[in-house]
């Protein structure tokens, strides 16, 4: 009897805040479902056709008409129009003019962030599709998803099924500060409706790879959402492979490698005073390099001290260190100095030991694991650190990116994108990597057999102190995984930059 009561009254004396005022109670009662004071009263049943009677009675409207509701004695900014219909809200959300919503919302033209328009649109929707990001930021601080009136951020498309993160996700171009509300959305939308596939089964992240909207799929990333990008929509794409469609008319391949064969003049006979074998010692040897094998222990390769400072910097440097400090001391160099290598840089002997080779040669052609791409990772790790001769750099480089994209050996591509900064990687590399773990299916299920393997060590720990340290392990392997492929998508960024 109230709500038919209220109904008659608006239509003899319309009043737009009155109006907006009962329209939000009524869809606040609606969404309460059964729990809604209206069902315990019965009348659940009589909320929506109230709503689309309020509806109707406002639309008919003109502004003159409502000139007697305490919003329309409002001026507008910078005019004489007065606050009076709901075609003033709409044409200010549409134009982006935040002045104009705000003085709406203050003078009670707008108490609901579900006021729908006549395609049953809400605010936010109309904010959000029209890429009017302060407008929406706006909506979203004075109806906060959490208000009794707040704004409803699981709202979906009625054709298409898409949501405001989907919508978003199409912008072009995307603004710092479409970023910041696309967080915001995203922080406060409920698990379900991140990971909603619209009509076509794309989720956001179909919308933004094929937009190539990289800071949203940045984000995805960041937020362990690794696997949305191997989800396929209802036409067979991921957004990996469309992704590898834009990537298709770009020309990046393994970068040319620079060595040439021997690089030892033939009168230079450095070699017969190379090591002639792993512990063995050359004539003249002053010097081991310590090797801490993972498989055989502690292993010393005996060399030549002018060479070792001849070729690298760094052990020179580290020699000279030595020598310095005998000498303050006065004891008298009797025994080789021994150089150790940083088992992080380094933990298979047979790798330094062709480095070192190399060093008296020149001649790469001999490498005894060109076909191994982690043991030609510790190559290149060793000649970075140790600053090496470039060519024996180069020629080590080459060999693992070409491994690498043959793709029989694609796992190593993660922890070397992570590693590309303090490696050095030429941008060129870089993208070839990236490139590597979007588009190859061995890379990407690389990271995924060593995150699953990970996970199902922390479920299988014997105790709980096991258990926990295997979940951290866990986490810091997802986190790693993550930040690989944020790294990827900054490089290929950088591809489509104009």
């Amino acid at each position: 009897a109230l709500l038919d009561k209220a109904l008659a009254l608006t239509r003899r004396e319309p009043d737009l805040v009155a109006v907006r005022r009962l329209e939000a109670l009524l869809a606040w009662q609606a969404d309460q479902g059964h729990r809604s004071a209206a069902s315990d009263l019965g009348a659940s049943s009589l909320l929506e056709p109230a709503m689309r009677e309020l509806s109707e009675c406002m639309q008919g409207l003109s502004p003159t008409s409502l000139e007697g509701s305490s919003a329309s004695n409002a001026p507008a900014r910078g005019s004489g129009a007065l606050l009076s219909a709901p075609e003033i809200l709409w044409r200010a959300i549409v134009n982006g003019d935040v002045y104009a919503v705000e003085s709406i919302i203050r003078q009670g033209g707008l108490v609901s962030g579900r006021t729908q328009d006549p395609s049953g649109h809400s605010v936010l929707w109309n904010a959000v599709a029209f890429q009017r990001t302060e407008v929406a930021l706006l909506l979203l601080r004075y109806f906060p998803a959490d208000a009794l009136h707040g704004v409803s951020l699981g709202e979906l498309h009625q054709r298409n099924g898409n949501s405001l993160l989907h919508l978003i996700s199409s912008f072009q171009p995307f603004p710092p500060q479409a970023e910041g509300l696309f967080a915001v959305l995203f922080e406060r939308m409920p698990e379900a409706m991140r990971l909603h596939r619209n009509l076509r089964g794309q989720s956001f992240v179909h919308v933004a790879a094929g937009r190539l909207n990289f800071p949203v799929m940045r984000f995805a990333a960041s937020s362990g959402l690794m696997s949305l990008f191997s989800v396929a929509d209802g036409s067979g794409w991921t957004p990996r492979t469309l992704l590898e469609q834009h990537l298709s008319g770009l020309k990046i391949n393994v970068p040319n490698s620079t060595s040439r064969g021997r690089s030892m003049p033939e009168w230079c006979t450095f070699s017969a005073l190379q090591p002639p074998g792993m512990g063995k010692s050359p004539p003249f040897a002053d010097a081991v390099l310590q090797v801490f094998d993972k498989e055989k222990g502690q292993v010393w390769l005996h060399t030549h001290r002018v060479i070792l400072a001849a070729s690298s910097p760094v052990w020179h440097g580290m020699l000279r260190k030595n020598a310095q400090e005998g000498f303050r001391t006065g004891a008298e160099q009797k025994e080789p100095q021994v150089l150790a290598v940083d088992p992080s840089t380094c933990d298979v002997a047979e790798v330094a030991n062709f480095a070192l080779r190399y060093l008296y040669t020149g001649d790469y052609e001999t490498c005894s694991f060109r076909d191994d791409a982690s043991k030609l990772l510790q190559l290149f790790r060793l000649c970075k650190r140790c600053s090496l001769p470039p060519p024996l750099t180069d020629w080590a480089s080459h060999a693992l990116l070409s491994r690498l994209e043959e793709g029989s050996q694609s796992g190593l591509v993660p922890l070397l994108l992570l590693e590309a900064k303090s490696l050095e990687l030429s941008r060129d590399a870089r993208r070839l990597l990236s490139r590597q773990l979007l588009c190859n299916d061995a890379a990407w299920q690389a990271a995924a057999d060593a995150k699953t393997q990970t996970l199902k060590g922390s479920l299988d720990g014997g105790n709980k102190l096991g258990a926990d340290a295997a979940a951290g392990t866990a986490a810091s392997k997802a986190r790693r995984e993550s930040a690989a492929l944020e790294a990827a998508l900054v490089e290929l960024e950088s591809c489509f930059s104009r």
